[in-house]
This record gives C-alpha cells, sequence and structure tokens, in this order.
C-alpha cells in the first residue's frame, strides 16, 4: 500500500467513478482499477459495490476512508511544515461555498492569498449551504461557507462576513416604499430559494417571529441561484428574497428593492469546518488567511 493508491482511493469514492477519477489524476482508468484491487487484495475485503456503472462505499470501504483521509492529510502536514521551511508552498486548494461568497468574498480573498502563494491552484464548487455541510462530514472538503448556522455534531461555524436578504419586486407592480409591513406583500407570488439554501431557512426562522408562517408564502418557483430569481421577478412573475450583495445596476430599472419592518432577515456567513478531522496544511493556511482578512466585511 503506498500514498498513491489512497489517493487514488479517496478520489474514486468522493467522485464515485473510476473514469471520473482517472480523469483527475491524469490516469488511464486501467491503472486506476488496478490500484483499487490491489487494495482490496491486500486488505482482503470490497472496498466498493459495483452494481454497473454505479459506484458506493461498502461498510469497511467507509472506514478505509476515513482513515484514507487522516493519513493524507498527516502526510501533507508534514510535507507541508518542509515545504514551508523551504518557502515552496503548492497545492489544489478544495472550496465548496454557497453562492454569495463564491460571488462576492472568495475573488477577492484568493486574489489577495495568490499574491503570497503563487504556486496554489484552487477547484472552487458552488453547493447550497446544507449540501456543503453534507460533503464536510462525509470528508469530501475540508471546510466551506455558508449561509446559515446548522445544529450539527462536529461541525464549527466561524463568523466571515455578515449579509442581510431584501425583498425585490418588479417595477411594473408599482410598489414604490422602501419599507413595507409583511401584511402588504403576504397575497403576492413569490420566488423563494430551495430548500437547503441558507437564504430559505433566514426566511422560514424570520417567518417563525410573525403571525405568519412560511406556509403563508404563495411560492411559485423554487430557484438554486439569486440571479435565476432576479430575472423571475424582472419578468412580473413575483416577489423574491436576494442578498443585498446580489443588488445590481438594474435596480430601480427593472426590479425595486425593500425592507419589510419587523422582519429580521440580517445573516452572517460562516466558515464551516470539521471539529476532529485532521485538515490538510493547504486549508489549514487557507482558513488563518481567511480569518484574518473577514474583518474587512
Amino acid at each position: 500500500m503506498d500514498f498513491r493508491q489512497l489517493r487514488t482511493f479517496i478520489e474514486v469514492a468522493k467522485l464515485k467513478s473510476f473514469s471520473k477519477a482517472a480523469q483527475k489524476l491524469f490516469l488511464t482508468q486501467p491503472t486506476v482499477s488496478s490500484q483499487i484491487l490491489n487494495l482490496e487484495e491486500e486488505l482482503g475485503c470490497r472496498l466498493f459495490d459495483r452494481v454497473g456503472k454505479n459506484i458506493s462505499l461498502t461498510q469497511a470501504g467507509q472506514i478505509f476512508y476515513n482513515n484514507a483521509i487522516e493519513i493524507i492529510n498527516t502526510y501533507d502536514n508534514l510535507k507541508f511544515e518542509i515545504d514551508e521551511y523551504n518557502k515552496s508552498i503548492v497545492g489544489t486548494l478544495d472550496i465548496t461555498c454557497s453562492s454569495v461568497p463564491r460571488k462576492h468574498f472568495l475573488p477577492k480573498v484568493i486574489s489577495e492569498f495568490s499574491l503570497q502563494n503563487k504556486d496554489v491552484k484552487y477547484r472552487i464548487s458552488e453547493l447550497d449551504s446544507m449540501k456543503v455541510i453534507d460533503n464536510i462530514i462525509d470528508g469530501y472538503y475540508d471546510f466551506g461557507i455558508v449561509g446559515n448556522k446548522y445544529d450539527v455534531a462536529n461541525i464549527s461555524f466561524i463568523p466571515l462576513m455578515n449579509d442581510e436578504l431584501v425583498l425585490i419586486s418588479p417595477v411594473s407592480y408599482g410598489i414604490c416604499s422602501p419599507t413595507l409591513d409583511l401584511n402588504e406583500i403576504i397575497n403576492y407570488n413569490f420566488i423563494i430559494r430551495e430548500k437547503g439554501s441558507g437564504t430559505r431557512e433566514i426566511i422560514e426562522k424570520a417567518l417563525s417571529s410573525t403571525p405568519y408562517n412560511f406556509d403563508s408564502l404563495n411560492v411559485i418557483a423554487y430557484l438554486e441561484d439569486n440571479e435565476t430569481i432576479k430575472k423571475f421577478v424582472e419578468c412580473g412573475l413575483g416577489l423574491g428574497f436576494i442578498s443585498k450583495y446580489e443588488i445590481d445596476n438594474n435596480l430601480n430599472q427593472t426590479y425595486r428593492m425593500h425592507k419589510i419592518n419587523n422582519l429580521p432577515l440580517e445573516r452572517f456567513f460562516y466558515l464551516a469546518s470539521h471539529k476532529i478531522r485532521t485538515l490538510s496544511p493547504l486549508s489549514n493556511k487557507f482558513i488563518d488567511f481567511l480569518l484574518e482578512k473577514s474583518i474587512f466585511y
């Protein structure tokens, strides 16, 4: 057993595909299959269930996966310390986050981090907040940035940047007041983020403190991103809640922005990471940098 086999096994488990793992690792698929087979033979058990083109970890595979992550991260930490001693920090940083920090927080932070760490590359994926948490728990990512704080075992949440949700309405509706009462809008159609998003969770929680609840809204569409919500609103399909960071030059041209009296829609975006699992050294370095820079937001 060697580190190449462990890294191959981890990528197959993450991607649930031999061919995708081969592409990512710049190996042939037969090489990946051979490495996994050799591991299974050495361990004396199957690591993956294979049903047609679908693969999943066996119970033994899950145990091996959790420990393989620890071994690789411990090795990477050791190598990182030596590289840092030699002033050479390299590697690929995997970051998962929800849409607002991906667009409005990470670009500046990564730009500044890259000035000091020119050999680091980045893979950034956008998921809703609950999926980010699930992926951290499953070991697919060391950390992520989410739009809500959840009661989840072994996950820590550190505030990074503040935000506020605002209501937007199409100009064609003629709603001009910058502040509204909830009873003035409750009968309109709404376009809302999908279940699992931090935005959706904040709206549900805020409404629970009023005489209304989430089910009081006449939701005609559940969407996966703020940009599409804006497009739906601009076309006159209903009202929507989006982050204040998503307000753009179309304000007052195709849509208007409003605050709702007595509806608490302030929130933080949080750095989420595993409390127990050993993180990769590159992740630790970026997290330290991230926390330092978050004071500007």
